[in-house]
Formats: structure tokens, sequence, C-alpha cells
């Protein structure tokens, strides 16, 4: 990626000369009391993208229900060099099992499901039916990641690490026999919970363009991955891997997964009670360093500025972050085209809470 510091000052140029797409204040509050410009967010992560070889990256803070900043910088891909978009769209990995959560909350609000009826009950699992254990698992356990299931199984018959419900290992394994059984009750495929999607999140919350299964909007506007600065296959959404993933396939930008926050911190399309649920810690990872606390879909830890709700993702060739405070109102998030969301976090979070 020798070409990266060029591409990254057109990128700082065509930024400049753009209209914002949302209105923006001379200045961002922070929530520990602190003011920054946006001209110096574009500077800091400007030089992360740098420091850390990150091709492209999408960015947006929220304060108050609103976004106040959004910037797409860099490239899509390195061999072409591509200026970013904000119509391009990224590989949003984990951070989907937030968006899946909150379907599954508006299914239990509709009365389709309930979060401790054992899901066996809806569909017994075909992997694990030789395995009593099987018949403990709730919708619950799998959104607080206490099923006892493995993250993923990678060509190996499918086992219990745990008995569920009394130890918390993260599990994409157990998010994706939940989507099986609200497609079951749904009477449909599993892909064609992306049209649940759509009613149900999507098109209510103003999420524009974010899909979860691929198509033809993405064949044109999904960016490419990257590994150590160079092109490279990952485990996400692509035309190799097309279908639905409750644990990883949502692909979108920071605008839309924006919208997706602010929509579910200001309690929209949930009951108060599912709202509750999904904030509220269920199982602690204390074998975890650090120790990993789990609402529904979220991972939750105490900081210096209240509660902060937070996920990351990482699908090898692409990850992201975001993180929200919500006494004090405040939260961003961000994709790039890189495995380097986390390293990046430790400093982004740093200037923008003081906390980390």
């Amino acid at each position: 990626m020798k070409n990266l510091s060029h591409f990254l000052f057109v990128g700082l140029i065509n930024l400049m000369l753009a209209l914002p797409l949302y209105a923006q204040s001379d200045s961002i509050s922070l929530p520990h009391g602190a003011k920054i410009s946006p001209q110096q967010l574009d500077n800091f992560l400007l030089q992360q993208m740098q420091e850390l070889q990150m091709p492209g990256l999408s960015f947006a803070v929220i304060q108050h229900q609103h976004i106040v900043y959004h910037r797409t910088l860099g490239i899509t891909e390195a061999a072409d060099g591509r200026t970013l978009k904000s119509s391009d769209l990224f590989d949003a990995a984990s951070l989907t099992k937030t968006v899946f959560a909150y379907l599954i909350l508006r299914m239990v609000d509709q009365g389709l499901i309930e979060l401790d009826t054992p899901l066996y009950r809806y569909l017994p699992h075909p992997d694990l039916m030789h395995d009593k254990r099987h018949q403990l698992i709730t919708a619950r356990m799998v959104l607080s990641h206490s099923t006892g299931l493995p993250n993923w199984r990678f060509g190996k018959p499918l086992a219990f690490q745990f008995t569920p419900g009394t130890a918390v290992q993260y599990s994409g394994e157990a998010f994706e026999y939940l989507a099986l059984v609200i497609a079951n009750l749904k009477g449909v495929e599993k892909n064609e919970l992306e049209k649940l999607f759509q009613q149900e999140v999507a098109r209510p919350l103003g999420m524009k363009h974010s899909y979860t299964v691929w198509n033809d909007y993405l064949n044109t506007h999904r960016v490419s991955g990257h590994m150590a600065g160079k092109t490279a296959e990952g485990w996400g959404l692509s035309p190799s891997r097309p279908n639905f993933a409750a644990a990883f396939s949502l692909n979108t930008e920071a605008v839309d997964y924006a919208k997706f926050l602010i929509g579910l911190f200001s309690q929209q399309g949930l009951s108060i009670t599912s709202f509750e649920q999904m904030l509220r810690i269920h199982s602690i990872d204390t074998k975890s360093d650090p120790v990993r606390r789990w609402g529904l879909g979220i991972e939750i830890k105490p900081s210096a500025q209240g509660m902060k709700y937070m996920h990351s993702g990482n699908n090898d060739n692409f990850s992201s972050h975001y993180v929200y405070l919500k006494e004090k109102g405040f939260g961003y998030v961000f994709f790039t085209n890189s495995e380097q969301a986390f390293v990046a976090n430790k400093a982004i979070e740093t200037f923008l809470t003081g906390d980390y």
C-alpha cells in the first residue's frame, strides 16, 4: 500500500470540497466536557488511517439522537485507489449481532417467540438432538452468549463446551440456530429473513442501504476488504458467501448504522420491557480479561461516563466498532475495510471519551 498516503491526501481534499451530509456545529461536545472541532477529528482519523494502514473508513458521531459528524475517508481498494464514497458499503461483521437482537425483540413484542421458552420447542437443532442439553437453550441464552456452544464449529461436529446457562462463551453458532428458529416460525427460508430485516428494522429506522444477503447493490457498492495492506478475502458476505447470517452478514455504512443506534437508544420499535431487557446485564464472563458483561446482543461496560454499550466486529478483511454512552447521549460507529478496527478503537475511544 505504498500509495496509501497519497490517497488519504486526495480523500482529505475531497473532504474539504464536499458538502457535509449533515448539519454540523463548529465544535463537537465530548462526554467528558471537552470540545473539539470537526477538523480536529478529521486530522486525528486520517492520522490513524495512515499509521495503521487502513485503506478506507466510514465514521459517524451521534449527539443527543442526531448525527453531528460523518466522514468517508480513503479508498475502496488498494489496487485501484478509487476514492471512497458515502454510498459505499462495508461488511459490518459482528455488529450484525446487535441488529439481529433488536429484530428478535421485535418478534418477542409481536408474540412470535418468548425469550425463555426452550428453542427446541420451536425447532430442535438437527446437530444437537443427540444431547439433551440442547433442550435448555433459550433465545435469552443465545443473545447473552450463555448457550455453551462454541463461536464456530470449523468443520467439526457441533458440541457443547458447558451446560447452557452455567457459563459464558461468545457464540456465532448459537445466533445461527436462533435465525433458523425465526425462519421456521415465519414459515420461510433463512435467506428470506432479509425481507424481515428490511420490514422490521431497516425501513422503520431509515437505514436506506443496509443488507444481510448479497444483491446487485452490493455488487457495485461494496468496497474491497484488506489484510496486511493487501486485498484479501474474509469470512463475511460475498458473491461466494451470499447467504443470511445472523452473526455477521450485515453490510452497511456509518450513517445507516448510526440511525440504527439512534432508533435503539431512543426506544423506537420496542416495548419498554424489551428495551430494558436488551440493555440489562444478563451474563458476565469472568474468565475473560477484561471481564465482559453481556446484555442481549450488546456488550455492557462500566465507565467514568456511565454505562457504555458497545460491540466490535471482525471478519478478517473488514472490522468495525461502536460505542454508545446512554447517560451522555453520545456515541460513535465506524467501519474499515481492513483488520485494524480493534487497534484503532483504543485510540479513538480515548480521544473521544477520555476512557478505554
